[in-house]
C-alpha cells in the first residue's frame, strides 16, 4: 500500500463536513457526496477531485442545481431552482428563466446575467422581444 485513499471510503472534519464515496489517489473519483459549509453539498459524479459528471447540488440557501458538470463548474443541460423561479442551462451557459410570478426570458445571457435579444413574456402573457440589458426590468425595445 502506498498510503493513498482508493476504493470506497469516508472522510469527515472535527465540524461534520465531510465526502463519502469513490476515491482514487486521494481524491473524490466516482459517484460520491460531499457536504460542507454550514448545508451546501453536492452528490453525483467525481473525476480528479472535481464534480465531473451528472450531479446535484444544494447550496444552504436551499438553491439546487441538478444537471451536468464538468472540472467543478455547470456545464452542459441542468435545472437550477430558487426560491423565486427556475433557470434551465445548456453547455454551461444560461437560456432560460422563469419567475415565480410567471415572467419568463428565453435568450442571451452575459456573465450570468441576461443580456441581449430574446422573448421576455410577463405573467399577463405579454411578450416582448426586445434588447434586455443588464437586469430583466430594463427593456430596450
Amino acid at each position: 500500500m502506498d498510503g493513498r485513499m482508493n476504493g470506497q471510503g469516508i472522510q469527515t472534519s472535527p465540524d461534520g463536513d465531510g465526502y463519502t464515496g469513490a476515491w482514487r489517489d486521494d481524491q473524490q473519483h466516482g459517484p460520491g457526496t460531499d457536504k460542507w459549509d454550514g448545508g451546501h453539498s453536492y452528490q453525483g459524479a467525481w473525476h480528479d477531485g472535481n464534480q465531473n459528471g451528472h450531479g446535484m447540488k444544494i447550496w444552504a440557501s436551499r438553491n439546487t442545481y441538478v444537471g451536468a458538470w464538468r472540472n467543478g463548474k455547470i456545464h452542459g443541460h441542468g435545472t437550477h431552482t430558487w426560491p423565486n423561479g427556475v433557470n434551465t442551462w445548456e453547455h454551461g451557459t444560461r437560456i432560460r428563466s422563469i419567475w415565480a410570478d410567471g415572467d419568463k426570458y428565453d435568450g442571451t445571457y452575459q456573465n450570468n446575467v441576461i443580456h441581449g435579444q430574446g422573448p421576455f413574456t410577463d405573467s399577463a402573457e405579454w411578450t416582448f422581444t426586445c434588447a434586455l440589458v443588464r437586469e430583466w426590468r430594463r427593456l430596450a425595445c
